[in-house]
């Protein structure tokens, strides 16, 4: 049997509903635009000029300006949360095509196939595992697409702050400090991984158990085998209740990991910009855009 890879999956399914995925896409990008270096700007920018300068601002220009601040938020949130939404309906459409596409395939193998395969796993194939893939598809479709973005202009905001502040050294910073970030996935993938493969399997165990025992109810109620059946589904449910804990113990340990090394990385930038001198207004816009930064390495490496 030809192996897919998930590359190809989205690309297939995806390219059914162009329209309704560039749409997300563009207004991802908008709010990774936004988030990345807009954001960072108005505080270099805007903020800078009406601290050091208030005499040049009369009240009603600074009304203005606090103004556009929650409308920068808001038209940044309304283009995530359409960008959200609208990949959501994709995902949506293709559960319901895979589930089609599962059923249709099923239609067609040959009976020998039907003969090797309990029922109920292949009921977990048509029912459970296309909502897995429709997540791993929309987190791929719609944080693949923002988070780069919005690291990239976090990125081109520090080089010119450090260009135009003439010290390359807090950049050199942010250059070192970004693989150390990716650091605690890297060691901790392999479990998360395999754990979630035995978490599946143990779901279609439990499939498989249920649907079994539903078919040969008959059967069960004939020779007293009702206990038996009980303790049979209550082991399953058990390794199954283990394999959820040890997946969400590895994969919940990632993001504290990545927050402490994070924040650590900005302590340092912290004192070198005590150390330089470095005004308030420029290390604000700075710490901003390198928050922008550091998010997006998380959710991307959660990917």
């Amino acid at each position: 049997m030809k192996k897919v890879s998930l590359l190809s999956l989205c690309i297939h399914y995806l390219s059914h509903r162009k329209f309704l995925f560039i749409c997300a896409v563009i207004c991802g990008g908008i709010y990774g635009l936004m988030s990345g270096l807009g954001l960072p700007l108005i505080f270099e920018k805007v903020f800078k000029n009406i601290f050091e300068n208030p005499e040049d601002y009369n009240m009603s220009t600074v009304l203005f300006i606090a103004a556009m601040v929650p409308l920068g938020f808001f038209v940044r949130g309304l283009f995530g949360y359409l960008s959200t939404f609208w990949m959501n309906r994709c995902g949506l459409e293709v559960l319901t095509e895979l589930r089609s596409d599962i059923f249709k395939k099923l239609q067609y193998l040959p009976l020998s196939f039907f003969e090797k395969k309990a029922s109920g796993d292949l009921i977990h194939r048509v029912v459970s595992d296309p909502k897995s893939v429709q997540d791993v598809l929309l987190e791929m479709a719609s944080e693949a697409i923002k988070q780069p973005l919005q690291m990239i202009m976090a990125f081109v905001g520090l080089i010119y702050f450090s260009v135009k502040h003439c010290d390359a050294a807090l950049l050199g910073i942010f250059l070192v400090a970004t693989p150390i970030c990716f650091l605690p996935v890297r060691l901790l993938r392999s479990r998360v991984k395999n754990n979630s493969r035995l978490m599946q399997q143990a779901e279609a165990e439990v499939t498989a158990c249920v649907s079994e025992n539903l078919q040969a109810a008959q059967e069960i109620r004939n020779f007293c085998m009702e206990e038996r059946a009980l303790a049979r589904i209550k082991a399953i449910m058990k390794k199954l209740t283990k394999r959820i804990e040890l997946m969400v113990m590895w994969q919940k340990m990632q993001q504290p990991l990545m927050e402490v090394v994070s924040a650590g990385i900005i302590s340092v930038i912290f004192i070198y910009a005590y150390w330089k001198k470095i005004p308030f207004s420029i290390f604000s816009a700075m710490g901003t855009a390198l928050y922008f930064a550091f998010d997006p390495i998380k959710k991307i490496t959660n990917l």
